[in-house]
């Protein structure tokens, strides 16, 4: 997986990027796996000066799939390993949810 996406904030959309592994198995119609080795960056500028925080994350995914297209949620966390904002805690965990898509080559 790779992200390429903004994030949408109390103070507006950031960019960020990201990319992992979705591992999972297939039972029937129903999906389910972990998401491991997530790494990925987030930038913000403000006025002249711009930052950006890196992060690690892992978690689970689960869903449905009809004909060759998947829909589902995922549930994990993500961890601060460095930041030019100071709002951002390091090391800490922090949790995370969202839906997902994706358009299957089933062979």
């Amino acid at each position: 997986m790779i992200l390429n996406a903004n994030l949408q904030t109390s103070i507006g959309q950031i960019p960020i990027t990201a990319s992992g592994l979705w591992v999972g198995t297939v039972n029937g119609t129903n999906l389910s796996g972990t998401i491991q080795e997530v790494s990925g960056t987030v930038y913000d500028c403000f006025l002249f000066w711009c930052g950006q925080a890196t992060f690690i994350g892992q978690g689970e995914w689960s869903g449905t799939l009809t004909s060759t297209q998947g829909t589902g949620v995922f549930d994990g966390t993500i961890t601060f390993t460095s930041s030019d904002f100071s709002q951002i805690q390091l090391n800490q965990p922090a949790p995370i949810t969202g839906t997902w898509t994706a358009e299957f080559q089933l062979t």
